[in-house]
């Protein structure tokens, strides 16, 4: 596999900039780079699906066409995107089945096909009722089912953009496995990662972009060291721990208490849930996808309401509060899904920032009159601040990368937070935007405020948060305080406490 002086324009910005990049069959190799740093247009460009201005890409000698998506496929190309691909409103057998070619027209029979897939997913280790539809999925689930799906054979390219992003540490595991097992079929496979541990764990050679260039040549990992990776990527040196030594314990200040809920597509009921976060603590929440942790923060949120239980917030009973109402008490939440939750995706990006608070940006009082022009400004003030790179004020939320759009919510969520409720506040983000995030969590935490983080990052977690419980079954299965021990944790999360 190989592209030649690969350039991609928008406009005025250019995207990627004569990149050149050659690569024996089979192995894996990581793509790393800041957010904006041309990854995922670079990928897109290998897979056919982006028309790129110069250059060439060739799959085992074979041109591929630019912007060619079914020349790309025939040619052996397959990716998996960072965001669902998938059609939500078909069950899981029918969008895997929408995949596969079709020489001819063919019966369509149900059942063989629920089974079929069942089958394969199972082989997988992904345990789903395959006729669920894809929108009732966590979105690990349906990102883990697009992992699965994807197979150019021998001799092919498999490109995986972030798709460690949404998975929890053992699934994170088995996909490296299984793109090992891939690459030892003769299958390359180019993975775009953010964490250089997973670089290292999963791949045989890593590259840098910055800024649309190429600074690092397809390297070997072990000839390169995680400072100079991370000095090619953002330019400086990562950080120690931003988490706060002391914290003042002013009292219990966002309160779960006893909750129970019905269960929630596939995601643990609540059952007896206990938590308290106090004011300035950072409590990161651990546990493996589907054990409860989506049905809290909707239940925290005000978006569910609990069977039994109640929530508090600095004393104030919320339980029965809308989350409108929530919002206005100073509670914020970056949401677990940015595309379907933390956006409206075809509004431009002042007012995804703004909108949320526009009584501050009344003209007079009482009159529903908005300074349109004070919002604007708000919202690039916030925007630069988070590190957010865009071309207008004016484009549409779905416009960004994934990383940009996270920045976007975190932009929006954590000034002004009273409490903070953070799932993967991280997640899609380069080390220095990371980085970035957590020191605004220290900040808030500083300042008294309350901070939630529900991560599957444990390294993260455990580097950034006073206290860590461990979620399982829709209960608080452990609580842990620094020194954390990893395979305690694991241990709390997988059940072998019990």
């Amino acid at each position: 596999m190989s592209c030649e002086d690969i350039t991609v324009r928008f406009g005025a910005l250019t995207a990627v900039s004569g990149v050149s990049l050659r690569f024996p069959q089979g192995g894996i190799h990581a793509v790393v780079g800041q957010n904006g740093a041309g990854k995922t247009t670079l990928a897109r460009t290998l897979a056919g699906l982006q028309f790129q201005d110069r250059g060439a890409v060739e799959i085992n000698g074979i041109p591929v066409p630019p912007g060619n998506q079914r020349a790309a496929r025939d040619a052996g190309v397959d990716m998996v995107h960072q965001h669902a691909s998938v059609v939500p409103n078909l069950t899981v057998a029918e969008a895997l089945e929408l995949w596969v070619p079709r020489s001819a027209v063919g019966v369509y029979r149900r059942r063989s096909i629920e089974q079929r897939w069942s089958s394969y997913l199972l082989n997988h280790d992904i345990t789903v009722d395959v006729r669920r539809r894809i929108r009732d999925l966590p979105v690990e689930i349906v990102q883990s089912i697009e992992i699965a799906r994807s197979n150019p054979g021998p001799g092919g390219l498999l490109i995986l953009d972030e798709p460690t992003s949404v998975l929890a540490p053992g699934q994170i595991e088995s996909l490296f496995d299984q793109l090992r097992a891939t690459a030892a079929a003769g299958v390359t496979v180019i993975v775009v990662l953010h964490k250089l541990a997973e670089v290292r764990r999963a791949a045989d050679t890593v590259s840098v972009l910055r800024n649309g260039r190429l600074v690092l040549k397809p390297t070997p990992v072990e000839s390169v060291d995680d400072m100079s990776l991370s000095e090619l990527i953002v330019g400086t040196e990562q950080r120690p721990s931003l988490r706060p030594a002391t914290f003042v314990a002013t009292g219990d200040a966002l309160v779960a208490e006893r909750l129970q809920t019905t269960g929630s597509g596939n995601d643990a009921p609540l059952r007896d849930l206990s938590l308290a976060v106090k004011a300035g603590e950072i409590v990161g929440v651990a546990g493996v996808a589907g054990n409860g942790q989506h049905t809290l923060v909707e239940v925290l949120a005000g978006l569910r309401r609990p069977t039994a239980g109640h929530v508090t917030m600095f004393g104030a009973d919320i339980t029965q509060a809308s989350a409108s109402e929530r919002r206005s008490s100073g509670l914020r939440v970056v949401p677990f899904d940015r595309n379907v939750d933390g956006v409206s995706r075809d509004l431009p990006l002042w007012q995804n920032v703004t909108t949320w608070e526009a009584d501050r940006y009344r003209r007079w009082p009482r009159l529903p009159f908005l300074a349109i022009n004070r919002m604007r400004r708000a919202a690039r003030d916030r925007l630069k601040r988070f590190g957010v790179t865009y071309s207008s004020i004016e484009q549409p939320a779905k416009s960004l990368s994934g990383g940009n759009l996270q920045r976007l919510i975190l932009a929006r969520e954590i000034p002004n937070a009273a409490a903070l409720i953070a799932a993967h506040p991280t997640r899609g983000l380069d080390i220095g935007g990371t980085r970035s995030v957590w020191e605004s969590l220290s900040n808030l935490a500083t300042a008294q405020v309350p901070v939630l983080v529900f991560s599957s990052d444990l390294e993260e977690i455990m580097d950034n948060s006073h206290r860590v419980v461990v979620m399982r079954g829709g209960r608080i299965t452990g609580e842990f305080h620094p020194p954390f021990s990893r395979s305690d944790l694991g241990r709390a999360m997988t059940g072998a406490f019990s």
